[in-house]
């Protein structure tokens, strides 16, 4: 199944969903509250999708188109610097809530069980600041792509992911750059505790809407 098609999309729709996860994470502002104003609208967000009849639209912006077109040519690039061979994962399942959580990582490395994610930015500005980003710090500055691959580290039981920025534009020297983020399995059950907190809340809305 090839990413961005008609079937991807189909099987997507109404789940939670690795790019996103992090909507789930966000803290609630009054400490009393279960939930974040972000995380309850992306539930809905999810459950306007599920009980739809329309079939599913991805908006595609400036932004996003480049980094579809320049994602193959980072994946060459890492290969070759690296050595390892990727494996393409068209869409997984999250080991625990399978039919409601999913995502399609950027590729997976058989040799040491590792799986990587691609950012092609556009503004090159962020390409820099991808680079100066340690990966410690990436949880705080980078928490969108932190939590999304501590995502697909545990459906893909992985050990580590190799974040990697590209952008064609910059020199040689700067312009592919690999940090790795290690798992964090306190993290990740943090995240899980999270998602099925959500999946419960979104279950009851849905019996809400029901007849």
């Amino acid at each position: 199944m090839e990413q961005k098609s008609e079937e991807w999309l189909q099987l997507r729709k109404g789940k939670f969903t690795g790019s996103e996860i992090w909507k789930l994470l966000v803290e609630p502002r009054n400490k009393t509250e279960l939930f974040s104003d972000t995380t309850k609208s992306y539930i809905f967000e999810k459950i306007a999708e599920e009980v739809s009849t329309e079939s599913p639209e991805r908006f595609v912006t400036t932004a996003m188109q480049w980094g579809n077109d320049f994602e193959s040519l980072a994946k060459k690039w890492y290969s070759k610097l690296s050595g390892n061979i990727i494996t393409e994962i068209p869409f997984i399942h999250h080991p625990i809530h399978s039919a409601n959580v999913g995502g399609s990582p950027d590729g997976y490395i058989e040799s040491n069980n590792s799986i990587i994610e691609i950012k092609c930015p556009y503004n090159p500005s962020n390409h820099i600041k991808h680079i100066l980003c340690n990966a410690e710090n990436m949880k705080s500055e980078l928490k969108e792509y932190y939590w999304q691959m501590q995502f697909y580290i545990e459906c893909m039981k992985a050990e580590y992911c190799d974040f990697i920025s590209f952008d064609p534009r910059v020199n040689e020297d700067w312009g592919l750059h690999i940090k790795r983020v290690e798992r964090n399995d306190s993290d990740i059950q943090l995240m899980n505790d999270k998602i099925k907190q959500s999946l419960a809340y979104k279950e009851q809305i849905i019996n809400k809407l029901k007849p």
